[in-house]
């Protein structure tokens, strides 16, 4: 479990503090995200009072830690296997990073593929994949849609989102998306069409 108080794993009914080797200024970082990543496990640091985080690859067995150093703000890291792609979100843009090197616990940086370039040049903090393998990117206004073929759509206030401060995107097994807002309430987009969600609560 990735806390902001270190990294804690369950042992018979109970959660122990993991001890990083090579010291314990590691273990005390805070973890907002966690993923599994071959033998190793892929942590995202969080600190609001910094805005350089770095993201933690540390093994499995040995608990040895790697880090990737990033020198910005990093809002997501997403496995992307069929590209062999370690992507982050950062303040800095898209980064990318070589996976099945990560998932041998090396960081090694990697050229954006070819497909992602569409995005390289946009302003959004987080991305999201559907179950069709397309890439879902979105800022506090706009949600990015490009699909596996490279093509790229744009929802915002032109074709009905009149949103403020979008905070999370999902996208349903029925293909739907839904989008969190912060003072907008629950935006769902289906087939294109924007709509606002009433009377859930």
């Amino acid at each position: 479990v990735a806390t902001d108080y270190g990294l804690f794993e369950l042992h018979d009914n109970r959660f122990d503090k993991v001890v990083l080797a090579g010291g314990t200024k590691d273990d005390a970082a805070l973890f907002d995200d966690v993923q599994e990543a071959d033998d190793y496990l892929l942590l995202k640091q969080y600190d609001a009072h910094n805005m350089v985080q770095d993201v933690f690859l540390i093994h499995r067995s040995t608990k040895k830690v790697s880090r990737i150093t990033t020198g910005a703000h990093v809002y997501t890291m997403t496995q992307v296997p069929a590209h062999n792609v370690l992507l982050l979100t950062t303040s800095k843009g898209m980064k990318t990073y070589d996976l099945q090197a990560a998932y041998a616990g090396l960081a090694k940086e990697c050229p954006l593929p070819e497909l992602y370039k569409p995005l390289s040049t946009l302003p959004f903090s987080s991305i999201v994949f559907d179950p069709q393998g397309n890439l879902w990117a979105y800022s506090a206004t706009t949600v990015y849609k490009l699909d596996v073929a490279g093509r790229l759509q744009v929802f915002d206030g032109a074709n009905g989102l009149h949103v403020t401060s979008i905070t999370k995107v999902h996208v349903d097994r029925e293909n739907v998306l839904w989008i969190l807002t912060d003072g907008s309430g629950i935006v769902k987009l289906a087939n294109r069409n924007v709509e606002i969600v009433t009377g859930l609560f």
